[in-house]
């Protein structure tokens, strides 16, 4: 848990960093450091003893030394960029998508600006996706075992095509409800039969939704918003489910499941809206400016959204992604500030102008 306070830390030094590349508007900079301290979701997931925040922190270190390498040239950074983003996916495998949205924009890069380095960079970043089974590979060997390929890749898409049920442990529609793990012990552990019955249930589902076109649409904006519109991305269900913590202090309790609770959660709401509203703004009023690095973060984000629709869905797994969305999120606030302020001068001159007239006919 310590340890994943201090990569919390890095995170949001990081995404500051990252900001600092994109816009050198001292007022935007103070903005994010006020809207971080009340990122709640990702400070309450340093109780979650898992890979997640390392692996972000890790991704982060990889997107800051990539724009930097675009920057000088320098191929030190690019070397960190890579070790970085392969210590993220080993930390956790979700951040592959992370390595691919690097991929994609450094390609894209090199093929437009016609520099065959950054295409050529592309290529050993795509080396970054197997540094977990590089790991798995050499500890197996170490330990003169055969790794089983385990639970394929198409039952967690089934999973996350079903429509949420009692009778299948859970009632939203694509989440977590141990299909996966059911089907795979079913089939006597065995991939590939796991993966024929998977492939089955993933067919007659599309058939379904080719069949009835309005199911499909309510089925995604269920998954979509319980994922994306969730303020507080299971943080809280997480702090009660996880039991590794010692005996809450009054105040630490307060938060949990008391008063404090209640008024964090509407800050949350508040964030949430912010946020989002602020990278919408961001996406509208740059739009003739953006170029695809200043995009990264958001080929990030597109990335997850069409990894998660498909996939079994959590809201706890689109934490990182809102996170790394604060970048673009502060500056679409701070532009939308900026707007009102010039539209509300801008009334005020014109009620000014209107009543000088009056008192001057009169």
């Amino acid at each position: 848990m310590l340890f994943n306070v201090l990569a919390m830390a890095g995170i949001f030094n990081m995404l500051y960093k990252i900001l600092t590349k994109m816009t050198d508007n001292i007022r935007i900079h103070n903005l994010y450091w006020v809207m971080v301290f009340g990122c709640f979701p990702l400070i309450f997931y340093s109780f979650f003893v898992y890979g997640t925040i390392f692996g972000l922190f890790f991704s982060l270190v990889g997107f800051y030394n990539l724009i930097l390498a675009k920057e000088n040239g320098k191929i030190l950074n690019f070397v960190i960029s890579f070790l970085a983003f392969c210590m993220g996916t080993i930390s956790k495998s979700n951040c592959l998508i992370f390595v691919i949205a690097a991929v994609l924009v450094t390609l894209f890069y090199g093929i437009k600006e016609q520099k065959l380095k950054y295409v050529v960079f592309s290529i050993i970043l795509m080396g970054a996706l197997m540094a977990p089974k590089c790991v798995n590979l050499y500890y197996a060997k170490k330990a003169n075992v055969t790794i089983s390929k385990g639970v394929p890749a198409k039952c967690f898409i089934a999973m996350g095509l079903q429509k949420g049920t009692k009778e299948l442990g859970c009632g939203v529609d694509g989440w977590y409800n141990a299909y996966n793990l059911t089907t795979f012990v079913n089939a006597g552990r065995d991939s590939e039969k796991a993966s024929e019955i998977a492939g089955e249930n993933i067919s007659e589902r599309l058939s379904e939704f080719k069949s009835k076109p309005l199911e499909f649409v309510d089925f995604a904006k269920n998954k979509i918003t319980t994922q994306w519109c969730e303020p507080t991305f299971q943080t809280f269900w997480m702090l009660q489910a996880m039991d590794n913590h010692a005996e809450w202090s009054k105040i630490a309790e307060s938060i949990e499941k008391g008063k404090a609770n209640k008024i964090i959660f509407v800050i949350m709401k508040l964030y949430l809206i912010f946020i989002w509203l602020g990278n919408l703004a961001y996406l509208i009023a740059k739009r003739k400016q953006l170029t695809i690095w200043n995009l990264l973060l958001q080929v990030a984000v597109l990335g997850g959204f069409i990894f998660h629709f498909l996939w079994e869905g959590k809201a706890l797994y689109i934490m990182p992604y809102y996170v790394i969305s604060f970048v673009a999120g502060v500056q679409g606030m701070y532009m939308l500030y900026e707007k009102i302020k010039i539209e509300t001068l801008n009334i005020q001159e014109q009620n000014k102008k209107a009543v000088s007239e009056v008192n001057h006919k009169s």
